[in-house]
């Protein structure tokens, strides 16, 4: 099963004391991945991570696999459908709550929003991976083009100064 326990801005996925499973070090955060228990072919997963790699350049294909394995345990811990769906926004945003401290509902919205490509309320593995390598190491432009997605809420292109404070006095106490 896999635990997220927060604490001094590291995060660690799974049990403590596995040391030689591949991870991920991203400045303050840190996700170790675990043998978490995947019911996939090690043939499918290979094909999997080769098919998102060819797209994501930001991450180490172990790192994909990972991203992989985490995702997977999420979707199971959620109690979602893998077949075709994957995690809904309930559960995204618990994850963004637990690891990365957010707490605005409309902001979590709208990350969400930003990860789900297909808008078909739901995001698959591919959308996880390509979400999270421009959140956690995607460049300047890549980051600044997710955070327009973020704050421009009806998609017309332009953010008004009406629309930030919107977004904004949410997050402000």
């Amino acid at each position: 099963m896999v635990t997220f326990r927060v604490g001094y801005g590291v995060v660690n996925c799974g049990t403590s004391g596995n040391q030689g499973r591949p991870g991920l070090k991203l400045g303050c955060l840190s996700l170790q991945c675990v043998e978490a228990t995947l019911d996939m072919e090690q043939r499918v997963l290979k094909k999997l991570v080769k098919s998102i790699s060819s797209t994501v350049e930001s991450f180490k294909k172990s790192e994909i696999e990972c991203l992989i394995r985490i995702f997977h345990s999420l979707v199971k811990r959620a109690d979602v459908r893998l077949d075709n769906t994957g995690l809904d926004r309930n559960a995204f945003q618990a994850i963004l709550h637990s690891v990365f401290g957010m707490t605005d509902n409309m902001l979590m919205n709208r990350v969400f929003f930003a990860f789900d490509k297909d808008n078909d309320n739901y995001i698959n593995v591919k959308e996880w991976v390509k979400g999270l390598s421009v959140f956690l190491r995607g460049t300047f432009e890549e980051k600044l083009k997710f955070c327009f997605e973020v704050y421009c809420l009806n998609g017309d292109g332009y953010i008004s100064r009406e629309k930030i404070f919107d977004m904004l006095k949410n997050g402000l106490h």
